[in-house]
């Protein structure tokens, strides 16, 4: 069969993929947070070359496309003075280019007040903007400690995987989806954004992401815009999608 085509259904089959019911069982979400341990996590990590190279996941060209249309959209919204949370942030260097894109954009219009960066590895990283800081968190926790006081939860790149691997629960898998619940949680009403930058629920994410994200009633996609469509590994749509909690 032809690469193209085959990624193409890989993409298609991911969008269609429903997240199993019982990740909502109570016992089951203890279970799993309690795998989100670094020295499991760095085993599974597809991208430990952070650890050595202090560059993004995605190429720095692309993340400065994304960092446009979100600082765009965000001026369109009226957003201005915001914290960011900006979770599985890897080596925070992605972080620090769209930080620079977005608080340079209209320094007038957008204000960033504050940028936190999380992971579960703390990597090899540089961070020198006043505003940015990092913690040493999953995903969950971060949202525990900084998601009342947070205006956009940021999702970049975070890492593929299935839930399911191997006939194993995948200890990479639901961080995002959990994380994301619990601020849409603690958030409501409050026009908060959730944005998720690169492959929802296929090369980024948890499969199945996608269409809970795209068919969740208490959020609304407000944009989403194509970064870039790539055929140099098979059919890639790398995206910014800009969800509204309702």
């Amino acid at each position: 069969m032809n690469t193209n085509i085959e990624t193409q259904t890989r993409l298609e089959d991911c969008r269609k993929t429903i997240l199993p019911d019982f990740i909502n069982i109570c016992e089951f979400r203890e279970q799993i947070s309690k795998m989100w341990d670094e020295k499991i996590i760095i085993q599974y990590e597809v991208n430990n070359h952070q650890g050595k190279k202090e560059l993004p996941t995605l190429s720095i060209d692309l993340v400065i496309k994304a960092g446009n249309i979100l600082a765009t959209e965000l001026v369109k919204l009226r957003m201005s003075n915001i914290t960011i949370l900006d979770i599985i942030a890897g080596n925070c260097a992605g972080s620090r280019v769209l930080l620079n894109i977005i608080k340079n954009y209209d320094l007038k219009k957008l204000i960033i007040k504050k940028w936190i960066s999380t992971d579960i590895i703390d990597y090899k990283k540089t961070i020198k903007d006043k505003n940015h800081e990092f913690y040493k968190l999953n995903g969950l926790n971060s949202v525990e400690n900084f998601g009342n006081q947070s205006d956009l939860l940021l999702l970049m790149c975070p890492p593929p995987n299935y839930v399911i691997q191997d006939n194993l629960i995948n200890p990479m898998s639901l961080c995002d989806y959990y994380s994301i619940v619990d601020f849409i949680k603690m958030n409501k009403s409050k026009n908060k954004l959730i944005v998720f930058i690169s492959e929802l629920g296929a090369s980024s994410g948890t499969i199945g992401m996608y269409h809970f994200m795209m068919t969740n009633k208490d959020i609304e996609l407000t944009h989403r815009e194509m970064i870039i469509t790539s055929y140099q590994f098979g059919l890639i749509e790398i995206e910014i999608f800009i969800f509204k909690i309702l």
